[in-house]
């Protein structure tokens, strides 16, 4: 919808409920007029107009969304007023605090604050005995005597506080819980992200958190701003998890895990794609020769020796392979030429022809 039409419609909406207002007053004089109640016609109608603008959906909407921000404490008592003094304009005085009563239990439930309940009592309070004491003055007339009206009144505005207090109290509790029952879906919602973006056992990315990672590192890659992948498979784990058992097999992943954070911290992610594959995504990268840096930092890491909870000390060897783009490219590209250069190192480590790292460029 444009700007134009959207003004429009408001402008519109505000004038149908504005005269909505008019007609069900002016009905409403008709009947006070043949009973023989005398209508004060001149505040009345001005009444009714300022409160038809202000109950219209394009301005009430905003006020309420004020007012539930904790705002909006005039537009409260302005309504409430306006309400009272068409009621009471319409020699319908006794209608007065119950209309209040109404708009203070509307208010508390959009906002249960403690300034809230007292402002609204207090509205209704001044609405009541205002009502009152322009009939006793003579300004309107009214169904009772100022007598009888003062003490039907004086009853209306006692039932007052504790129905508000009641409200603001229910309400409250309704916010309570509704607070309460978002703080479990927020949890319950990074709980179910965890469990799919996230290994258990250590607590990095599992292969669906990688695929995200990466995905979003490939979209950067610049010859000025290059990517890089290191590839880390264990040499030796299976050894260590047949002779000391899967619990120190899991320690050992989680002390290889604690490892490749520290190495790589705020350079990139890592992740844990297999039983005992790492990959750790660098995105960003001064220049290419520093993911061969970091791969030399990883083997290092993970080959010194681990001291298992049962006090024994294992050590393990690294097979690392890493890649290097310069441009985006797919994710599994990047992969399989990291994964390729892995295996190369991990079969020149066994042939024990060299130490040198392996790398790649894409």
């Amino acid at each position: 919808m444009t700007p134009a039409r959207a003004q429009l419609r408001s402008a519109l909406l505000v004038a149908a409920t504005t005269l909505g207002a008019v007609l069900a007053v002016t009905v409403l004089a008709l009947v006070a007029d043949a009973v023989g109640v005398e209508v004060a016609p001149v505040p009345t109608f001005v009444a009714t107009v300022l409160l038809g603008v202000l109950a219209s959906p394009p301005v009430r909407r905003p006020l309420e969304r004020r007012r539930a921000a904790g705002r909006g404490t005039v537009g409260l008592a302005l309504g409430t007023v306006l309400a009272g003094v068409v009621v009471t304009g319409l020699g319908l005085n006794l209608l007065a605090p119950v209309t209040a009563v109404g708009n203070a239990v509307h208010a508390v439930q959009l906002l249960p604050t403690r300034r809230q309940t007292v402002t609204s009592l207090a509205v209704t309070l001044l609405v009541g005995t205002g009502a009152w004491a322009a009939q006793a003055a003579g300004l309107v007339d009214g169904l009772l005597p100022p007598g009888a009206a003062a003490l039907l009144m004086l009853g209306l505005l006692l039932t007052a506080g504790p129905l508000v207090l009641t409200s603001a109290g229910n309400a409250r509790d309704v916010r309570r819980a509704a607070e309460t029952l978002e703080r479990e879906r927020q949890a319950h919602i990074l709980a179910l992200e965890r469990a799919v973006r996230r290994d258990p056992l250590t607590g990095l990315l599992c292969r669906n958190g990688l695929a995200e990672t990466l995905s979003e590192a490939m979209a950067t890659a610049r010859p000025e701003n290059p990517t890089g992948l290191v590839y880390l498979d264990l040499d030796g784990f299976k050894a260590v998890n047949d002779r000391h058992g899967h619990a120190a097999g899991d320690a050992l992943l989680r002390e290889v895990a604690d490892r490749l954070r520290q190495v790589v911290r705020h350079h990139g992610q890592v992740a844990r794609i297999g039983g005992d594959e790492f990959v750790a995504v660098l995105p960003g990268l001064a220049h290419a020769r520093r993911c061969e840096e970091f791969a030399s930092r990883v083997g290092a890491a993970v080959e010194s020796p681990v001291r298992l909870p049962d006090g024994t000390t294992v050590q393990v060897g690294a097979s690392v392979g890493t890649a290097v783009t310069l441009r985006p490219v797919p994710p599994d590209v990047l992969l399989d030429r990291a994964d390729t250069q892995m295996y190369a190192r991990k079969r020149l480590r066994r042939s024990s022809t060299g130490h040198r790292e392996v790398t790649g460029q894409a």
